[in-house]
């Protein structure tokens, strides 16, 4: 038997913590820095995604049988959502008042308060959702036996290995409108030129556009997953959601 957790890349570092090998955070990498703060949620939910992992390492490891244990630590996830199923279509209009998205997830605010212009568009260190689905179903599948790995947990991080800067995510962005609305035919009220970059934030610990997780590798010789490009992510996140009219 195999217990496959969806962890976070949260359970491997903390905000500005330092990885193990001065360079980039690996697998072996955990969060020793972040707290239960009552004033700081962001410590907090970063703390709940460690402790949890733990946890699950500690109960894995008492089963009177041999179960094995493979966490998958995602960055941020990002992605098209997918069509609501028919038969709820028409709920959803209803209720809302208008065609929306399946899914009212943070990824989808975030991007819908980017395009708008309500905040600025920011760096992340991020990952496909279909990239994720497709990790999680090569885990449960795989073979540890052909790794020749004795260790009961197994880590994968999930994730591009670099942030793209908020400006060349920004740029995709407007692409992704521009290009859907020209394919077309359609008109949409997102004025591009409100969207703005944040230029102040600069990375942390390391720095916008160098490696900062050593992954690609590893997911393709072991779970054959190969992530794609953030500019891919995003520019099929917002066709899909203009398609949907999710705005």
């Amino acid at each position: 038997a195999r217990l496959v957790l969806t962890s976070s890349m949260a359970a491997v570092r903390a905000t500005n913590q330092t990885p193990l090998n001065n360079k980039y955070y690996t697998n072996k990498d955990w969060n020793t820095l972040s707290t239960l703060d009552p004033n700081n949620w962001g410590s907090c939910y970063q703390y709940s995604k460690a402790e949890s992992e733990r946890r699950a390492s500690e109960l894995v490891a008492k089963c009177p049988n041999d179960l094995e244990f493979i966490a998958l630590c995602p960055s941020f996830v990002f992605g098209p959502p997918p069509p609501l199923p028919k038969q709820l279509q028409s709920q959803s209009s209803e209720s809302a008042g208008e065609h929306s998205s399946s899914s009212s997830s943070f990824s989808i605010s975030l991007i819908k308060q980017w395009l708008s212009g309500a905040s600025q568009v920011q760096s992340r260190l991020c990952v496909d959702v279909r990239d994720v689905a497709k990790a999680h179903i090569a885990a449960g599948q795989m073979d540890l036996g052909d790794l020749g790995d004795s260790n009961d947990h197994k880590r994968y991080i999930l994730s591009t290995e670099a942030r793209l800067s908020s400006e060349l995510t920004g740029e995709a962005l407007k692409r992704a409108v521009e290009q859907h609305l020209h394919k077309s035919g359609s008109s949409s009220n997102i004025d591009t030129s409100k969207i703005a970059c944040d230029t102040v934030f600069d990375g942390g610990a390391i720095k916008i556009g160098n490696q900062e997780v050593e992954c690609t590798d590893i997911l393709r010789d072991e779970l054959g997953v190969t992530c794609r490009s953030v500019d891919e992510t995003f520019y099929d996140m917002v066709v899909a959601m203009l398609a949907g009219e999710s705005f």
